[in-house]
């Protein structure tokens, strides 16, 4: 069967070949040069000579038409499409004097191109259309031309594995990001059925189309077959900024993929101190362990990350069983009034009424044996950073009665949920 399978695919190349070498022919080389250099009066000498037109020239690999389209000549392309020139002809990997244009960001040539016929929507043997090499080269203005000639906006590469969409976004291109999804684009759609738009952006660390992407509705939470998100992506290649912007998104900090890995065993083992003591001042789970049962100071001390081997222990992560860093209590911390007294310092933020965001910010607080709140931590996040502030200003603001134990004042935390309702 392999043997077969083997033979099917030199049977093809060849007769590929075949049919390709049928349609080449010698070209003068000063009839190339003359067309690199745009010498008109050159050209039509050797075109009035009778010159195959349409040839693929072996020296090149390419017609007269996609030559003059490559060197950027906008007289020559005129010249040879109104003495024939076949726009659509195409090189033995199915790329056309459109697609060389767009390569060299020849925008005048590509508009004459389409004018005179040029199939904006034709796949090269890689699935190569015209928009998906515009989108993922940068160029906005082509891709707003190929987009109002009918472009489709869907075409995918490479078997199906790359849209215009997901090409942009992961090369960082924000100008055709935004094009693209103002024309109505899934922020959301995955590139070979695994990774969005955001997760491409985040692997590459580019900050701005991450914040477009977000800005648009983009789901911080999708997960990949393996059960990757983008924050993972982020951390892995040390992409700070965008990060802790996923995780002001909303991104699940202590969410576990396939192998039961967490994004603070990713930075605790590349020694990521900063995003270490990020994740776990948001509420990152120390003692969260991967399916073969290593924690995040584990994957520290196998990398020998030493300086985040010393601030996980410092954190309590040496421990076998999670405990809390302060005095258990009989009678936990409380708001002064209780809930109610709480409720009524929280002032929902015009910003989050603006989204109707709705639900409910959890929010650790720690007291201390006078009662003052020394420290908070938004465990639970509604995605809005607002939000957020507002929940935790409240917090601070109503006055607390401390923890008990044996009837005496201890310091002590206690987790609370503040109502966010329009």
């Amino acid at each position: 069967m392999i043997r077969k399978h083997i033979f099917r695919k030199v049977f093809l190349l060849i007769s590929i070949l075949m049919l390709s070498l049928q349609s080449y022919g010698m070209i003068d080389d000063k009839l190339n040069e003359a067309i690199k250099s745009g010498k008109l009066d050159v050209v039509r000498q050797f075109l009035a000579n009778d010159t195959t037109l349409n040839a693929i020239d072996p020296s090149t690999g390419m017609t007269l038409l996609m030559l003059a389209a490559n060197s950027g000549q906008e007289k020559v392309v005129q010249l040879l499409i109104d003495k024939g020139a076949d726009v659509n002809a195409v090189t033995i990997l199915g790329e056309t004097a459109l697609i060389f244009a767009i390569e060299k960001d020849r925008k005048k040539i590509v508009r004459i191109l389409i004018d005179r016929g040029a199939d904006v929507n034709w796949k090269t043997k890689l699935e190569t259309t015209p928009l998906v090499k515009a989108a993922s080269m940068g160029q906005a203005d082509i891709v707003e031309l190929l987009l109002k000639n009918g472009a489709d906006i869907h075409a995918k590469n490479l078997n199906g594995k790359r849209t215009p969409l997901t090409q942009a976004a992961s090369r960082g291109h924000v100008k055709v990001v935004e094009l693209l999804l103002q024309k109505g684009v899934d922020v959301n759609e995955k590139a070979e059925g695994i990774w969005t738009p955001l997760m491409l952006a985040a692997q590459q660390g580019n900050l701005d189309v991450v914040k477009l992407l977000l800005e648009n509705g983009a789901d911080v939470n999708v997960e990949t077959s393996l059960g990757e998100t983008a924050l993972m992506y982020a951390i892995e290649g040390g992409y700070n900024a965008i990060a802790k912007l996923l995780i002001e998104k909303g991104a699940d900090i202590n969410v576990q993929d396939k192998f039961k890995q967490t994004a603070l065993m990713r930075a605790s083992a590349r020694g990521n101190s900063e995003m270490v003591q990020y994740l776990v001042d948001k509420g990152a789970d120390l003692f969260l362990k991967d399916e073969k049962g290593v924690a995040a100071l584990d994957f520290a001390k196998k990398n020998e990350e030493d300086s985040v081997v010393k601030m996980l222990v410092a954190m309590g992560a040496d421990t076998t069983t999670k405990k809390e860093k302060v005095l258990p209590y009989d009678k936990p911390p409380e708001p002064k009034g209780g809930m109610k007294a709480l409720q009524k310092q929280f002032r929902y933020p015009r910003s989050a009424r603006r989204k109707g965001v709705e639900g409910e910010v959890m929010v650790k607080v720690f007291v201390d044996v006078k009662g003052k709140v020394v420290k908070t931590e938004v465990t639970k996040s509604l995605g809005e950073k607002d939000l957020d502030n507002a929940a935790v200003k409240a917090v601070k603001k109503v006055k607390w009665n401390p923890a008990t134990k044996n009837e005496k004042p201890v310091e002590a935390s206690v987790e609370v949920a503040v109502k966010a309702e329009i």
